[in-house]
């Protein structure tokens, strides 16, 4: 028996210039598919509306931080769950914040990696702002 004829892909034609210029402006599916995956991610984490910390850490850390303001140690304060949930929000939300001006100080310094003195730079940026001297 004769061996089996393997079909052939279609033929490559053109200069090894042409073919460069058609391979880069048609890039890989894969990296496509990656893209819009993380894409598709970022999109389900913005759109959910619970917190990226979890409640009771947090509400831990409330209660410590007062306890350590109220300086005769007096009545305990007790907080709704509405109140802790809206300070958990702003929160968070300043910190998304300073992160993101902060990469932005990392972009604008033509780094990748974030770094210390990126948030310190965000913080003194915000500080002007807010005015606090």
């Amino acid at each position: 028996m004769p061996p089996e004829r393997r079909e052939r892909g279609p033929e490559i034609r053109g200069t090894r210039k042409e073919r460069r210029v058609r391979a880069y402006n048609n890039p890989p599916k894969v990296v496509q598919q990656q893209v819009t995956s993380t894409m598709k991610r970022i999109y389900k984490d913005q759109s959910r509306n619970s917190c990226l910390f979890p409640r009771l850490p947090f509400a831990r850390i409330v209660r410590d931080i007062v306890l350590r303001l109220k300086p005769d140690g007096g009545e305990s304060i007790r907080f709704q769950s509405f109140a802790l949930e809206a300070l958990q929000y702003a929160t968070e939300t300043l910190l998304l914040e300073l992160f993101i001006d902060a990469l932005r100080c990392t972009t604008h310094g033509n780094r990748v990696t974030l770094m210390q003195k990126d948030i310190n730079l965000a913080l003194s940026i915000r500080r002007d702002s807010w005015g606090d001297h």
